[in-house]
């Protein structure tokens, strides 16, 4: 089990939440998500950073900090393979942004989308699906390339969704 504690700390429990264990991370605050693919292989995102570890948190791979972004969310489609969505801000402009990653967060391909994104969730290795505020996008590729799946009406918006597989 790995919880974060007031966007600052980071623990771990490896008996059920009998004890836990303070983690010790390479960025201090902001802590927004956690994505956990096995015990030892998650990420973790900050407002403009992304950390990931293979080994449960004993050791860290720092991705480059990227600036004028909101980190919404985060999936792990396997080991190394993590795909971020969120918002992007500058002086002229808001909209959504597609990362994906297949070094562990090192380095991020990146697509741009015209609304901001609120969440990522990988149905399996390849097939993962992005929720806008008035589309939904797909990836067959493991986010390398993604598709409108569905947009909304001009009345209606997706905050949510969950999905069992990739079907």
């Amino acid at each position: 089990i790995y919880i974060i504690v007031d966007q600052t700390q980071l623990y771990k429990s490896i008996d059920q939440g009998n004890t836990w264990e303070y983690l010790s991370l390479p960025m201090y605050s902001g802590l927004q998500g956690l994505s956990v693919y096995s015990k030892n292989d998650l990420s973790l995102h900050a407002y403009k950073n992304m950390v990931t570890t293979t080994d449960g948190g004993d050791s860290w791979i720092l991705g480059p900090t990227i600036e004028n972004v909101w980190w919404k969310s985060t999936d792990i489609a396997s080991p190394g393979i993590i795909i971020g969505t969120g918002t992007f801000y500058d002086s002229s402009t808001t909209k959504g942004f597609i990362y994906s990653s297949s070094d562990y967060g090192l380095s991020w391909h990146i697509t741009d989308t015209d609304y901001e994104n609120k969440k990522v969730i990988m149905t399996d290795d390849k097939v993962g699906y992005i929720l806008s505020g008035r589309k939904i996008y797909k990836t067959l590729d493991s986010g390398i390339s993604w598709k409108v799946n569905l947009a909304a009406n001009s009345n209606e918006g997706f905050y949510q969704g969950s999905f069992l597989d990739s079907i």
